[in-house]
């Protein structure tokens, strides 16, 4: 949880500095803040979050899967950055809500049963 609440606001800190000091367009700064979050959160999950070794599988299956699930929390993120900026005209800050609060249980729960998950239930 300490890991993914880090990464998870990292990516919605470094979101919100891109499109308010930069004044990158809200998706491409979601792309930004989702890249960050995804090389740290590998190493921070595998290495702490997931470290015990009954759920380790390390090699490409287990990064192939790390990658499905963070594009599938991308897309979540950019779904809220579409929907809540450019389709409600809310604040450019707006989705950092549900980045923090929808997206990372979705992807905390399909990172421990799928991404490092014990080698015999994957």
């Amino acid at each position: 949880m300490i890991a993914g609440g880090f990464v998870t606001g990292l990516s919605a800190l470094i979101y919100w500095t891109v499109v308010r000091l930069l004044w990158i367009e809200p998706l491409l700064a979601a792309v930004i803040g989702h890249l960050v979050g995804l090389l740290i959160g590998f190493r921070l999950h595998a290495h702490w979050t997931f470290a015990d070794g009954s759920r380790a599988d390390p090699g490409a299956g287990q990064n192939l899967r790390f990658v499905m699930v963070s594009l599938t929390g991308l897309a979540c993120n950019l779904a809220w950055v579409q929907l809540l900026v450019h389709f409600m005209g809310e604040p450019d800050w707006s989705p950092t809500i549900p980045m923090v609060l929808i997206t990372p249980p979705l992807t905390f729960a399909m990172n421990r049963c799928w991404v490092f998950a014990a080698a015999e239930r994957v």
